[in-house]
């Protein structure tokens, strides 16, 4: 059954959580958070985040673990008139169903909040890759960079082809 916006459930037997549960969309946010902070604060914000969440209604599928991480590049902040370079980050994730509705104002939690330093609000599915789905590309990188390492043998045999054997090798 497709429900409109205007439209009235009158079924008896649709509770009012299966109707929330027509409503929600699954998002993924993922944060980075001021080092200033103590590893005790940044895990407050976290539950902060959330809890704020949870307020809404929302249904917490996955989170990550909030964990300290060099970045890829210095990120500048410009906050009250101040700029603030951060070469390192704590970060975390969490992936959530809720109320399209609500989702302004936690966006607007996450700009208010002088400890967030960026963060990526974006919709997602409720699948996640299986654990041995990212075991097998771990063992299918480690097998890449052994394969690289005896291509890159600098003792290898190359031997030479001319032209003519060449054109035969052609595809």
């Amino acid at each position: 059954m497709v429900l409109l916006p205007d439209m009235a459930i009158t079924d008896p037997e649709i509770t009012n959580e299966e109707v929330d549960q027509i409503d929600t969309t699954i998002y993924e946010v993922s944060f980075l958070l001021d080092t200033n902070l103590s590893d005790e604060d940044a895990s407050a914000k976290h539950a902060e985040f959330k809890a704020f969440l949870e307020e809404k209604g929302a249904e917490i599928i996955e989170e990550g673990k909030l964990d300290q991480k060099k970045l890829a590049y210095t990120m500048s902040v410009k906050r009250d008139s101040k700029r603030k370079d951060h070469s390192k980050a704590y970060f975390s994730w969490i992936k959530f169903a809720v109320n399209s509705d609500e989702i302004a104002g936690f966006d607007q939690l996450l700009k208010a909040d002088s400890a967030v330093i960026r963060f990526l609000i974006i919709k997602t599915t409720r699948e996640s890759m299986a654990r041995e789905q990212i075991e097998g590309i771990d063992d299918m990188e480690e097998t890449a960079s052994d394969e690289d390492e005896i291509v890159n043998k600098p003792d290898a045999k190359v031997e030479k082809v001319d032209s003519d054997d060449a054109e035969k090798l052609e595809v």
